[in-house]
């Protein structure tokens, strides 16, 4: 089974601006949503990997939004 975040993040490693972290946000979403279904008793290599990768798409995040923000503050 395929972690909708994965395609997510790496479609958002290729897109730039507010729509990368626009991306960025769908796929923490994404991650958070296949936790669920990826219990750690259950599917514990799954989980431990969409894990890393949520944490990994939240990092992204903060920083896309930070050069969001300092792009912002430039052209005011």
């Amino acid at each position: 089974m395929a972690n909708p975040g994965a395609s997510l993040w790496a479609q958002a490693a290729r897109t730039e601006g507010p729509k990368g972290a626009e991306l960025l946000a769908q796929a923490v979403t994404a991650c958070r949503s296949a936790l669920e279904v990826y219990s750690a008793e259950a599917f514990p290599l799954q989980h431990e990997q969409t894990e890393k990768q949520l944490k990994e798409c939240e990092s992204l995040l903060t920083q896309a939004k930070l050069k969001v923000n300092k792009v912002k503050q430039r052209s005011q």
